[in-house]
Formats: structure tokens, sequence, C-alpha cells
């Protein structure tokens, strides 16, 4: 049995290594092309890196805000090696070149040389119960929280901001904030009983419900 769980954890750890190369080379090609554009919008055709990643400009100084697009470049860019100062000259028909454009291209990065990740959803439903899904982000199955705004009939205004509240204090900000609109002006919300018709009321009977969730949170925390 105990070879069971190595070898589960295993297929975890491999799953996360083949998602973090695909992270990994859309970072890199995405830190390309910011140094890209920034040499572009500067009318350059080359910028020099030190060894520590930190670009350098005339005199001496630092491009700072390419400090994070440089640090993630890859090998592939700096194959002309180090010049005799010890840093590495990035060359604008190289950075083009890694991102499948023309080496004399000087117009600004298209958003399909910066590929996003493909995400692939497959969902059963069954029709005397509930509906199975799974998520898979570049081809590997991975675990998700899912939440299901459905303003149908039976609901009751109280009880609606309630359950929303707590699905948008245990939710990512980004989520969160989708969670709240949503809350707030569902699809179908006239059929929810007791709805104020006031939307600041809304407003208010919905962050009060937030912060109690919030606050009962932080209580079950700290047990």
């Amino acid at each position: 049995m105990a070879g069971a769980g190595s070898g589960a954890a295993h297929e975890r750890l491999v799953a996360l290594l083949a998602r973090r190369e695909g992270i990994g080379s859309r970072i890199e090609r995405a830190a390309v092309a910011v140094v890209r554009d920034w040499m572009i919008e500067h009318c350059r055709a080359v910028l020099s890196v030190s060894v520590a990643g930190e670009p350098q400009m005339a005199g001496g100084s630092s491009a700072a805000e390419l400090n994070v697009a440089v640090a993630h470049l890859p090998a592939a860019v700096l194959g002309w090696g180090l010049d005799n100062r010890g840093r590495y000259t990035l060359r604008l028909g190289d950075l083009n070149e890694h991102l499948g454009l023309g080496r004399g291209s000087h117009d600004p990065t298209p958003v399909s040389a910066i590929p996003e990740p493909r995400v692939e959803v497959v969902g059963e439903r069954d029709p005397d119960g509930g509906t199975d899904i799974e998520l898979f982000i570049d081809g590997v199955q991975v675990g998700f929280e899912d939440y299901l705004i459905d303003a149908g009939w039976g609901y009751e205004w109280s009880n609606w901001v309630e359950s929303r509240a707590y699905e948008i204090a245990s939710a990512s900000e980004a989520v969160a904030a989708s969670l709240y609109q949503r809350a707030l002006d569902p699809s179908g919300g006239r059929y929810i009983e007791n709805r104020p018709e006031d939307p600041e009321q809304r407003v208010r009977e919905l962050d009060e419900q937030i912060a109690r969730a919030h606050k009962e949170n932080a209580e079950e925390k700290n047990r």
C-alpha cells in the first residue's frame, strides 16, 4: 500500500513539473517581448546586460524597468556570449528571431507571439445527478474550485447573499471580484424573493455578509 501512495505523489510531481516547463517557456517569451518592445520604443538595436542580469545603459546607468524581464530571458538570446567587459549584448534581430518575427521588424510584438496556456474543460452531466468536470492546463489535469451562480426559483435574498458571501470570502481576489458583481446582479435575479430594488441596499447587505464571513474564517483559523 505504501507504493500506491508514493506512486500517486510521483504522478503529481510529474504533472507539476510539466506545468512548470510550460509556464517557464511562456515567461521567457513574454520577457523577450518586453525587452524587444522597449528597445524599439527607445530606438536601440543593441542592449548591454550584466552577468547579474541588469541592463546597462550609457554611462553605466541601469534601465530599472527592464530588470524583471531581463532576469527571465532565455539563454538562446544571449548566444553571443560575454564581451571583454563581462557583459552580454542583446541584439534586436535575435529577439525578433526568437519570437518568429522578421529580424528587421520594428512593429510592436503581436499578442500571438506570447502563447497563452491551453485550458480545456471536460464536462459530463448525469440526467439523474450532478455534473462531473475535469480541468486540464497544457494537457495536465489539475484540481480546481468551482462556483455556480444560479439565481433560479427558490432563493430568498437573505439566503442568497449569505451563501454568496461565504464564496466571495474564500475565493482568490480576482474570482471574488467576479463573484461579487454576479451576486449583486445575477442573471435571473428577478426570481430571488425579497430582493431589494435599491442597488445601494443590495451592496450594503452583501458587504455586511462578506465582513461576517471573513470574521468567521479568521476565527476558524485561530482555533
